[in-house]
């Protein structure tokens, strides 16, 4: 090679050298979370060969990165799982976290582990080849509904679509449906009583989001409280897969036992508040400790780290709002007048750039 393009060449970061830096607990939180990404972007030809065309290794970053924000917990877990949880997604095509719902990433002692949603579920049982069409719906009160088993099996739901309140009237029910490509049909519907029970019988993030802890209320934001349509789901598809009512191909058996084993998704909590201990093993189920990034600022500098946070977030508009939530949690946060006006200032910009013609969209 002549030393003209020795020269002109880019030097490739050292990704060892990036990977301890995501686990060393002296550096600031937004540097840690940043050399996640910059890990992710020099192993992009590994760790996303298999995205499918619908999910660029920008997006993929992006989603992961909002998962780590929300849950900084996850930086202390092994790089090896970390990374290896993260590339999983990326084989199946899922998005981490947010919207989809495919998966979420939950730290278990020291190790990251990647656990499927219902959206993961019912898409690694499509793998199995042997399912034509799966539905899965929630009738809400004002539809019109009738279902049977025995012999002669069948669910009739007409939603109530004139009724511009629909969506927020209360579920009554969750069903399911599969129809497989050898003709045969399999049904299941849980009343909305039945499913509430079950949550309140094995769900350990929902009984921990109903208690007070450290003398507060209760902070009832678990994925049952935040997002109770899909944690149903998943309940009624979870169900049939352990009954034996869905096929599931031995490839992706380990990973479907990860969804079956764990009774909660992620989703917008924090997941340290999920009981991801044997339940023989109460005793080692660690208390959350108030995060010291959270802390009220003192003086009148800008917080560096909370504003790099907020630029992150900043580097792509978007108006989907499973991915773009840390700049406005963060102006949720304590912190001084300096910070908070030069966090709403990003804010200000990121609306205009979302509000923006999609050519200037783009050029933003």
């Amino acid at each position: 090679m002549s030393e003209s393009a020795i020269a002109t060449t880019t030097p490739r970061p050292n990704v060892n050298q990036l990977i301890a830096k995501v686990g060393d607990q002296s550096l600031s939180l937004g540097t840690r979370i940043n050399c996640v990404g910059d890990v992710m972007r020099a192993m992009s030809h590994q760790m996303m060969a298999a995205l499918p065309k619908h999910l660029t290794p920008d997006r993929m970053i992006r989603v992961a990165l909002n998962q780590i924000r929300k849950n900084p917990k996850l930086l202390d877990c092994s790089a090896a799982s970390l990374f290896g949880a993260i590339t999983e997604a990326a084989t199946y095509g899922w998005e981490i976290g947010g919207v989809m719902g495919h998966a979420y990433l939950v730290p278990y002692k020291d190790e990251c582990v990647l656990i499927p949603g219902y959206k993961g579920l019912v898409d690694l049982c499509r793998r199995s080849g042997q399912i034509s069409t799966i539905s899965c719906e929630v009738v809400h009160q004002g539809d019109e509904f009738s279902y049977s088993m025995g012999d002669d099996p069948h669910i009739k739901h007409k939603p109530n679509d004139r009724d511009p309140q629909r969506d927020s009237k209360p579920i009554t029910h969750v069903y399911l449906v599969v129809r497989l490509r050898d003709g045969g049909v399999q049904r299941s519907v849980w009343s909305q009583q039945k499913i509430d029970a079950h949550k309140e019988q094995y769900s350990q993030a929902w009984k921990r989001a109903e208690s007070p802890q450290y003398g507060k209320p209760a902070k009832k934001d678990s994925f049952w409280h935040t997002a109770w349509p899909a944690a149903a789901k998943k309940t009624v598809i979870r169900d049939m897969i352990n009954r034996g009512l869905l096929p599931v191909s031995a490839e992706y058996r380990e990973a479907v036992d990860r969804g079956l084993q764990h009774e909660d998704d992620g989703g917008v909590i924090d997941f340290s508040t999920i009981d991801m201990m044997p339940p023989e093993q109460p005793e080692a189920i660690e208390q959350d400790e108030p995060e010291t990034h959270d802390r009220p600022q003192t003086t009148d500098e800008i917080d560096a780290d909370l504003i790099k946070l907020a630029q992150t977030d900043f580097g792509v508009a978007t108006d989907d709002a499973g991915v773009d939530f840390t700049l406005f949690e963060l102006q949720g946060r304590e912190m001084n007048e300096a910070t908070r006006s030069a966090i709403a200032g990003l804010a200000k910009d990121r609306k205009a750039a979302i509000n923006a013609p999609q050519g200037k969209k783009a050029k933003a």
